[in-house]
């Protein structure tokens, strides 16, 4: 920022006025839009959103209680009860990705005998 290395001190100083501004025009922009959110708008985003939000509170309250029951001694049938819908997802996402391995490695091998002939 000195004289020996050819830069203008005046020109950089310029420079970094021009940045502040531009964050500090950017910012209140942003501050505009935060005050003008409704609840409407809050409501859409949810709606919108309401997969990926109930997904990641069902994780958050199955580790909660999977870390909470932990010390307490169940029964067979309790355990059960508690394990049945987690062995549900994992079964349906089994039904979902072995069909796509097996017609991907059945893919894959009609290409490559394809491409010796």
């Amino acid at each position: 920022m000195t004289q020996s290395n050819g830069e203008n001190p005046q020109r950089t100083r310029s420079g970094l006025q021009q940045i502040r501004a531009g964050v500090q025009s950017r910012s209140l922009l942003a501050k505009k839009r935060v005050e003008s959110i409704t609840k409407d708008d809050l409501r859409g985003c949810f709606m919108r959103n309401s997969f990926v939000i109930l997904t990641v509170a069902g994780v958050i309250i199955g580790t909660i209680m999977g870390f909470g029951l932990r010390p307490y001694k169940m029964s067979y049938r309790e355990m059960k009860f508690f394990s049945f819908p987690g062995e549900l997802l994992m079964r349906m996402l089994q039904m979902l990705v072995l069909p796509l391995l097996v017609s991907s490695l059945i893919t894959g091998k009609n290409i490559r005998s394809y491409n010796l002939n």
